[in-house]
């Protein structure tokens, strides 16, 4: 759908051709005008998979040994991180960490995570009641700073 809003006039092009009855082959020419749009977005989305899968590959190796003196830390950030790759515009409530991460963390347990994750300045409190927090962007930003 998002490749047929960015190419509309294409799509709305090959669409109406197929109206005229005395156009016969014009049905290939809308499938083929799909598929182009079909590829176009798939490319788009692998390219930012890899981003992604840069992105969190690069977060491994420079938190993951930090974090690891909490337990269950790292795996709350990894939680905070991938929904900020996939889902930038929404956050995330105790309870929605807690059904994403271990089943084993309590809630005494996930505010020691939060703490030290605000401490560190990795996520940012967003809201009261329910408490909702998001990814600090300026840790995506750090890490697109790092070499490769």
């Amino acid at each position: 759908s998002q490749g047929i809003v960015s190419n509309q006039k294409q799509y709305l092009l090959s669409f109406s051709t197929l109206d005229n009855p005395e156009n016969f082959n014009e049905a290939t020419f809308y499938v083929i005008d799909q598929l182009t749009i079909l590829i176009s977005q798939q490319q788009k989305l692998i390219e930012k998979l890899e981003i992604n899968h840069y992105l969190r590959s690069k977060v491994t190796e420079q938190l993951q040994s930090e974090l690891q003196k909490t337990p269950f830390a790292f795996d709350v950030f990894e939680v905070y991180f991938d929904h900020a790759l996939y889902y930038p515009k929404e956050l995330l409530s105790r309870k929605s960490i807690l059904s994403f991460a271990h089943k084993d963390i309590s809630p005494y347990m996930m505010r020691k995570i939060e703490a030290l994750l605000l401490e560190k300045n990795l996520i940012e409190k967003r809201g009261e009641k329910p408490v909702t927090y998001r990814l600090n962007p300026k840790v995506i930003e750090a890490i697109m700073l790092i070499k490769k």
